[in-house]
């Protein structure tokens, strides 16, 4: 079990889309457009959400449109709670986390996009002290 901040984190999920990306392409621009949906949606429904509190008609479309992240970060807490019992070792560092881990849940998608473009820079990756060149798929 190990604590992330979120240089690290970034870093991490970075390295393993230029990884995906390494072996296929393809998979990375379904990501793309995919992640990039999920985005377009949460922003359409916080700005719906928003536009509601002038004109109480917006949330209607607010709630749709959210509702799918709520569900989602409502998931997470249910995975969470299935991994804490699989591990309970970890459960006391792991309850440390909680919020933080739920509240990612609302960021994944925007953290998938920086990856992705971070990722068609990158040219190596560095992994445990080793540094990684990645040109087949560039």
């Amino acid at each position: 079990f190990e604590l992330f901040d979120v240089p690290k984190l970034k870093e991490l999920t970075t390295r393993w889309v230029k990884i995906v990306k390494f072996y296929s392409r393809k998979t990375i621009r379904v990501a793309s457009l995919l992640y990039g949906f999920f985005a377009f949606v949460f922003l359409t429904g916080l700005m719906f959400l928003v536009l509601g509190f002038f004109q109480t008609f917006y949330f209607l479309p607010a709630t749709l449109l959210l509702l799918p992240q709520l569900f989602s970060v409502v998931r997470a807490g249910m995975r969470f709670k299935k991994i804490e019992k699989i591990f309970p070792e970890y459960g006391e560092e792991m309850r440390k986390t909680k919020w933080n881990v739920l509240a990612l849940d609302f960021f994944v998608k925007f953290l998938i996009l920086y990856n992705i473009a971070k990722a068609r820079k990158m040219r190596s990756i560095s992994w445990r002290g080793r540094e990684y060149r990645l040109d087949k798929a560039d």
